[in-house]
């Protein structure tokens, strides 16, 4: 069953949610900080083309009418640009998208969470330049997104409060 609009903006249950599908406090640090490094670029770039959709295994960042970043039941995906990632670790697999408000070649990258940090490091620049191609219109006007009416503020103040390692 979809989570309520009330439970959506409850902190405690973007906790339960997290601490529930990803018991490594190690690795919660990690999805969360690239969510906050995520929403970091998009909102300086256009503050209303971003929302997060909290769900009962996990969540999705939407940036303009695009997946950017998500975190479901143990599996987290980064979503790219440029050529394909060649990433020689197991279980990560890359699959080509086809999204119409990217222009460029990009990318899905899904790997298990224990990877986030290395791999979203390893990423960050193509992830950056997907997240720009997300928010920004092709002559540089900010986009908006749809996903407002599911945003999940309760998962912001989650991964904003979790203590650093």
């Amino acid at each position: 069953m979809p989570l309520t609009p009330s439970e959506r903006g409850d902190i405690a249950v973007a906790a339960r949610v997290l601490e529930t599908h990803c018991p490594s406090v190690d690795d919660r640090r990690a999805i969360c900080a690239q969510l906050i490094r995520s929403v970091g670029v998009a909102n300086r770039l256009s503050p209303r083309s971003w929302a997060t959709t909290l769900q009962e295994d996990g969540f999705r960042l939407n940036v303009g009418a695009v997946e950017a970043y998500w975190f479901f039941s143990g599996r987290t995906a980064i979503f790219v640009v440029g050529s394909a990632p060649q990433l020689s670790r197991p279980n990560v697999i890359v699959d080509r998208m086809r999204y119409g408000h990217i222009a460029q070649q990009h990318w899905r990258i899904t790997f298990p969470v224990s990877y986030t940090a290395e791999i979203a490091a390893e990423l960050w620049d193509s992830h950056k330049e997907y997240l720009e191609e997300a928010a920004l219109t092709a002559d540089g006007r900010p986009r908006g997104t749809s996903f407002h009416t599911t945003h999940s503020a309760g998962l912001i103040d989650y991964a904003n409060k979790i203590p650093a390692a």
